[in-house]
């Protein structure tokens, strides 16, 4: 049996004060697999996406879960990633969507936290300040504009987390 999370992506950076979008997680995918002595398979595990970029594929040979898509950077509002898909497997959960941030009339922001990894990681959240999402899969916290936040919080938004591969018999 071969399991397989996407690697979560980054959270959109603030920009113009507006605070930027979660990211999404990583899909999660369970397949099971005839084995042959000495036989051989590909595995890819994707590594999770910096901030503003899409987080990468995990896959065991014809089992892919697609890491999450990065959140946007600062908008009124600023989307959040979506949830990355999975193909070739038994059963699977697409990941989970980054929130949207927003910014109302009196300049207060709503940060993007990052997506959920189904069976897996924590999205980045705003009330930390490393807004990095948590293995496998957690997507990135949109970034929030320093000056709103005293100073305690970053305005690039945050990583994630790499995606993984477990392979049990």
């Amino acid at each position: 049996m071969a399991e397989v999370w996407g690697a979560g992506g980054g959270g959109g950076t603030q920009a113009a004060g507006s605070a930027g979008g979660g990211e999404g997680s990583g899909g999660y995918g369970v397949q099971f697999f005839t084995v042959s002595p000495g036989q051989s398979f590909p595995v890819t595990v994707g590594g999770g996406g910096a901030a503003g970029a899409n987080g990468g594929n995990s896959s065991f040979s014809t089992l892919v879960a697609n890491g999450g898509t990065a959140g946007a950077a600062g908008a009124n509002p600023a989307n959040g990633g979506a949830g990355g898909t999975v193909s070739g497997s038994l059963s699977s959960t697409n990941g989970g969507v980054g929130a949207a941030a927003s910014q109302d009339n009196s300049g207060g922001q709503q940060v993007g936290t990052g997506g959920d990894s189904p069976k897996g990681g924590q999205g980045g959240q705003a009330n930390t300040a490393s807004l990095i999402g948590t293995a496998p899969g957690g997507g990135g916290c949109g970034g929030i504009s320093s000056l709103i936040a005293g100073g305690a919080f970053p305005s690039v938004g945050g990583t994630r987390a790499d995606g993984r591969v477990i392979v049990s018999f």
